[in-house]
């Protein structure tokens, strides 16, 4: 049993389908072998106590998928398909095709007997999403149009497609692109998390800019600018400045690139954030030396160089300022497969 944190205590409220179950779950992770099997045993006399199912299924996640948690897997799915922690249902392994035909089947018989319920819908998409992806997308297509003011099956929709736009075939990639953006700009205009639409900003503006499609991306980082300065979020501005050193430096304005990265240092000197590693930034950084505007680089480096003195991060701005200094273009940290590597190849 691994060591609990002190912040996971047990919840005192019972679960009730909500977001708050996932305490149950994270308490799960904790128990010893013979409160599991206290556990499992009440459930003989017991088989709807939802807290004990919820316990045991983080319990054997914690395990590494304990066979003996699928059998609570498909009670939730029977029992309590509307429960928000259905959308985190653990998933069998791509070898077990006996179980991921039996979560299937089950999804499937709850869709007959609810077709018209939002939550089981969305439920079953998220599930199936490794299973069956042609039908998680129709079950997402069938939520949004049921609720077509509710933003998450079109941002899970979103998702999906810059999934396959980074990751998929290259001949499919302008066109996963072209629906991830329909159903991201899309889901940025319904209801949802408030969160939840800063992290559309933050995951597809980047993407935007690599498919060139610059007006798009700007619309974005001036959103993430703007929501930055008004929560105050440091963090999401400085995205926005990044994105905006990105799009200037694809439309070839290396001195409003430049201006950008400026505004960034300064934001970074006031409020230093995980942001400094970004894999965009130092692709802009690179493709700048690239195109000769080493001076630039080098105060940029110069100053990150003096504050990761108080930020352990990835890259080794000093051994950068010194391959600078040598006349060499520094490699940082990125690997070959990190997508951000492509966003600048061809342009000029």
């Amino acid at each position: 049993m691994s060591k609990r944190p002190k912040w996971i205590t047990e919840p005192e409220i019972d679960p009730n389908g909500s977001k708050d179950d996932h305490r149950h779950v994270a308490w799960g992770r904790y128990l010893s072998k013979t409160q599991t099997a206290h556990l499992e045993k009440g459930l003989l006399s017991t088989p709807d106590d939802l807290r004990a199912r919820l316990q045991l299924i983080g319990y054997y996640q914690e395990q590494n998928l304990d066979p003996r948690i699928w059998c609570h897997v498909f009670w939730m799915i029977e029992h309590r398909s509307r429960d928000w922690f259905c959308y985190y249902l653990p998933v069998p392994r791509p070898s077990s095709v006996k179980k991921a035909e039996l979560i299937k089947n089950l999804w499937r018989a709850q869709i007959r007997k609810q077709p018209r319920d939002w939550c089981v819908l969305c439920s079953a998409a998220s599930h199936l999403s490794t299973i069956d992806e042609r039908l998680s997308l129709s079950l997402l297509k069938r939520a949004l149009k049921l609720k077509p003011q509710r933003g998450l099956p079109a941002r899970r929709l979103a998702q999906h497609y810059r999934s396959k736009e980074i990751r998929g075939p290259q001949a499919m990639r302008s066109s996963n692109a072209r629906l991830a953006f329909k159903y991201a700009d899309l889901a940025l205009e319904l209801e949802d998390a408030f969160g939840e639409k800063v992290g559309i900003l933050i995951e597809f503006t980047w993407v935007a800019i690599r498919e060139r499609r610059l007006e798009l991306a700007r619309k974005w980082a001036t959103k993430l600018v703007y929501v930055g300065r008004t929560y105050p979020m440091p963090h999401w501005e400085q995205y926005g400045y990044i994105y905006f050193a990105a799009i200037n430096l694809a439309a070839r304005k290396n001195s409003l690139c430049i201006r950008n990265l400026n505004k960034l240092m300064h934001s970074f000197e006031s409020d230093l954030s995980h942001v400094i590693d970004n894999p965009t930034l130092l692709s802009i950084l690179v493709e700048l030396v690239r195109r000769g505007e080493r001076d630039a680089v080098l105060r940029f480096v110069r100053a990150a160089k003096s504050l990761s003195m108080r930020h352990k991060g990835k890259t080794d701005w000093r051994k950068c300022l010194q391959e600078l200094q040598a006349g060499k273009t520094p490699i940082f940290h990125r690997s070959k497969n990190d997508p951000c590597v492509s966003m600048f190849t061809g342009v000029v």
